[in-house]
């Protein structure tokens, strides 16, 4: 069972809980067909075979539909499928079957706000600062949801106070939506170590991410799609871990619009 003391990344670790030992173990039971389902959820996660881990998520589902790791980890599969409102809909349902998951499931947020639930997702960010109160994403996703309702220069002076965000460059990040920092700022910040330090791409992607949703946010699709793009081609997250997978979402979804879609 998913647990209220789960950090952020301990939740990208559910997507490979599947074929291992624990509450989702189907070796104990002998269900041999869940088993193997479980096998085909970790393969296709670690290969970023994202619609086929939908398939295999969708049929756990269906052999226990009142199992909340089955749809979270949906939830996961469909989010970094591009599939927003399903996306949505299974962590409603998790959420639904255990409520206390509400305040960590800021991947909800995420979703709501590709699926443009834009007062949804202001919302699920607001309830997530009440778990999280020193993270720089929650406030800028929730800046992203408000400056699409009520536009930037307002959404700015609702942004969330946060201090204290060690994390490269997170202070950098939050100062550029905050109106007092710039993407040179950002950018700078992140390459402080070098390139050949380890968190380098780490940096360098979470940077770019973050200039990319900024540019969206402010109306230049065009810096906003070079970002994202930068963002992918240095992205050292493995496949299965949904913060790894949103520039390649976010150009994904942003062609979708661009094609009518």
């Amino acid at each position: 069972m998913i647990s209220r003391t789960r950090t952020r990344s301990d939740w990208c670790a559910i997507l490979l809980m599947l074929a291992t030992a624990g509450c989702l173990n189907a070796q104990e039971t002998g269900d041999s067909s869940r088993d193997e389902l479980h096998q085909q959820v970790r393969v296709a996660m670690t290969a970023g075979d994202y619609p086929s881990a939908v398939n295999a998520l969708e049929d756990l589902v269906g052999m226990d539909s009142d199992n909340v790791d089955y749809h979270f980890t949906l939830g996961n599969a469909r989010f970094m499928n591009g599939q927003m409102t399903e996306a949505v809909a299974s962590y409603d349902r998790a959420i639904e079957l255990q409520p206390d998951l509400r305040p960590q499931c800021w991947q909800r947020g995420l979703a709501l706000y590709y699926a443009k639930q834009f007062d949804l997702g202001q919302q699920q960010f607001e309830t997530h600062q009440t778990y999280n109160r020193n993270d720089v994403e929650n406030a800028v996703w929730h800046m992203l949801c408000v400056a699409k309702q009520v536009g930037v220069e307002q959404a700015r002076e609702q942004l969330i106070p946060i201090t204290g965000d060690r994390r490269v460059p997170m202070a950098e990040i939050y100062g550029l939506f905050a109106g007092t920092g710039t993407v040179e700022d950002v950018t700078q910040a992140a390459a402080a170590v070098g390139e050949v330090d380890v968190r380098y791409r780490r940096h360098m992607y979470y940077a770019n991410l973050y200039v990319g949703l900024y540019y969206d946010m402010t109306g230049d699709s065009e810096q906003s799609l070079a970002a994202m793009k930068r963002a992918v081609e240095l992205n050292p997250i493995e496949p299965g871990q949904l913060m790894g997978s949103v520039a390649d979402v976010h150009l994904l979804l942003r062609a979708g619009e661009k094609d009518g879609k």
